[in-house]
């Protein structure tokens, strides 16, 4: 309530001398963007029987959405993202020393190894007023500069190959951060304005669940 309060007060501060469209605008875009998240898997290079080869790239296309129901447009500004691939290896009692993040799922323990973490600053796409905007990401692992890691996820789609599953069907955990910047509104002239005010041109979204590194 206090940080709601904060922000209308920023708005308001920023806005001032402006209309009570333009404080409704941004306050609504503060309130009803949302962020959403899918993802796909694939494994690239020299037919394997369907297996990340040692020269090969294991992918994860990951498209990042935001939906504006709102006047202003919107800018990506930054999106921060990790991924982590469920570890069928780990849950079944087999390679118990790699790091993982064990996730309760109602009344079973399963373990997630992670795999892909960074932020992606390029885009500077656009989410149109009453519009959606995505943000695509193409991430890829290859045995160089990351053997460890890479022969993790081997492993773990390998053992997806033994079990009659194809790598593509094992589940992610996806984890996005992702601040945006709403049209029109003028940032504070003070690089020591406060916290509030700051916040005010900027929205953060999150999806997913961080479970750390």
């Amino acid at each position: 309530m206090a940080m709601a309060f904060a922000v209308a007060i920023g708005i308001l501060t920023v806005l001032s001398g402006l209309s009570v469209a333009n404080f409704v605008s941004v306050a609504r875009a503060h309130a009803l963007a949302q962020v959403g998240a899918n993802e796909s898997f694939a494994i690239l290079g020299d037919p394997g029987g369907g297996r990340l080869l040692d020269g090969g790239t294991a992918r994860l296309r990951v498209n990042v959405s935001v939906s504006n129901p709102n006047s202003r447009s919107l800018v990506f500004d930054t999106v921060i993202y990790k991924a982590w691939i469920e570890d069928r290896p780990r849950e079944t009692g087999s390679n118990a020393s790699r790091s993982d993040a064990l996730v309760e799922d109602g009344g079973s323990m399963r373990w997630f190894h992670k795999v892909f973490s960074g932020s992606n600053t390029s885009s500077r796409g656009a989410v149109p007023a009453y519009g959606v905007g995505v943000v695509p990401l193409v991430l890829d692992l290859r045995m160089v500069p990351d053997p460890l890691l890479f022969q993790g996820v081997q492993n773990i789609t390998d053992f997806a190959i033994s079990e009659g599953t194809s790598p593509a069907a094992i589940p992610w955990l996806i984890f996005i951060l992702t601040s945006l910047y709403i049209d029109g509104v003028p940032q504070p002239e003070s690089p020591t304005a406060p916290l509030y005010l700051l916040s005010v041109v900027r929205i953060v979204l999150q999806f997913g669940v961080d479970y750390g590194e």
